[in-house]
């Protein structure tokens, strides 16, 4: 709502009538209709991509799971979607680091060798 709340500030330095709030005033109101009334289901699969791509580079827990809410405020599938695609990128890219420190290590021995 706190777009909302911006909102009710702003007056028309014209007449000095405040602006009239609207139902879809809010801070995830257009988000979901463009989601819902403009994505169509095949442009819905690349959003979640590229959205849980940026987060799984999230380090601090907390951060993380208020952006996982922030997308489920604005719709709970999809919110969910991006927290599992961001998990899973986030467990991959743990064991890719695991195996290149392994990879590294094993080098390192063999140039001693």
């Amino acid at each position: 709502m706190l777009a909302a709340r911006r909102l009710e500030n702003l007056i028309d330095s014209k007449n000095g009538a405040a602006y009239t709030l609207h139902a879809e005033d809010d801070d995830f109101g257009q988000a979901n209709t463009m989601i819902n009334k403009v994505f169509s289901k095949e442009q819905r699969a690349p959003l979640v991509e590229t959205v849980s791509g940026t987060m799984a580079g999230i380090q601090r827990e907390e951060i993380l799971q208020r952006a996982f809410q922030s997308r489920r405020n604005i719709d709970k599938a999809i919110g969910d979607k991006i927290e599992a695609a961001t998990n899973e990128k986030r467990s991959v890219g743990a064991s890719e680091r695991l195996c290149s420190k392994q990879s590294i290590r094993a080098s390192v021995l063999l140039v001693r060798f």
